[in-house]
């Protein structure tokens, strides 16, 4: 039975609804995560070619002594927004997902998995120069997996801590 006698909710000083205001809130944090998504995917990228083209913690592979990280830049840029594409598609950023730390963790599982096949089926039948190191993948794999789980565990942690909370009632 539809209700046709439903008042609006009174609006603000400011010519806001609380209702706008939530969607307004929720919003926000939407860029939020999606901001500090980016930024955990650019630095895991980049501990990744540290890790392989730096360091002496990963020493099989095809020697590349000379690897600059301009030479690079293009193939994480790619890798990011492809990631970043994956996640969009896989609905990472709608509000459903924003306070479910079980979906989002699904969702970073699949999308990442998903992105480390692509991108290593990419390297094989297309031919970039430079070439994609394959160990640079999987690092940047678990690198991007792991610093992704923490962030939003701790995003999480903020947006349900109890003063978050009571600023938006």
């Amino acid at each position: 039975v539809p209700i046709t006698n439903v008042e609006e909710p009174a609006a603000s000083p400011k010519g806001t609804t609380p209702r706008h205001r939530d969607l307004k809130a929720i919003d926000f944090c939407i860029s939020v995560a999606l901001i500090g998504d980016t930024v955990a995917i650019l630095l895991s990228h980049l501990a990744a070619f540290w890790i392989k083209f730096r360091s002496a913690w990963l020493p099989f592979g095809i020697e590349t002594p000379d690897m600059q990280l301009h030479h690079y830049v293009r193939l994480i840029a790619i890798g990011t927004m492809f990631l970043l594409s994956t996640f969009g598609f896989l609905r990472l950023y709608s509000s459903r997902n924003l306070l479910s730390f079980r979906d989002v963790g699904m969702i970073l599982f699949k999308g990442m998995t998903f992105w480390l096949f692509a991108y290593l089926g990419l390297s094989l039948e297309l031919k970039f120069n430079p070439p994609i190191s394959r160990i640079y993948v999987l690092a940047s794999y678990f690198l991007c997996l792991t610093t992704l789980i923490v962030w939003r565990f701790l995003l999480l942690r903020f947006l349900r801590s109890e003063n978050v909370a009571d600023r938006k009632s």
